[in-house]
């Protein structure tokens, strides 16, 4: 997408993405997210919209829960007593909880990471 054809759908976009603004930039502006939409980066601003500092300490919180939920699954799935006495279905309940986990921890750690650099 090159910048006279972000500059003819500018109205629709602006629109969809409920801002006043679109517009080319060389540098990301700080306290932006970003996303990757066909091989284009869009940045958004969000220092003055959003309290970085609590949203990245209610994050962080959240990766904590998260590997505290991961640690006990794998203790759960390690245990031969737990694999051998449960139910197929909750050993696979279980795994599928600490996969859940697992990829969400991911996402928020890339998050997290993200705001860092901002």
């Amino acid at each position: 997408m090159t910048a006279a054809i972000l500059s003819a759908h500018a109205p629709a976009i602006c629109q969809m993405l409920r801002v006043s603004e679109v517009r080319t930039v060389r540098e990301v502006p700080p306290g932006s997210v970003t996303f990757v939409v066909q091989g284009v980066i869009f940045a958004m601003p969000l220092a003055d919209v959003i309290d970085l500092k609590a949203e990245h300490a209610r994050l962080s919180r959240q990766v904590e829960q998260l590997s505290a939920a991961i640690d006990q699954n794998r203790l759960r799935l390690a245990d031969p007593a737990f694999i051998a006495k449960a139910p197929e279905d909750v050993v696979s309940e279980t795994r599928q909880r600490l996969a859940d986990a697992q990829a969400t921890r991911m996402r928020l750690q890339g998050i997290l990471s993200a705001m860092n650099g901002a």
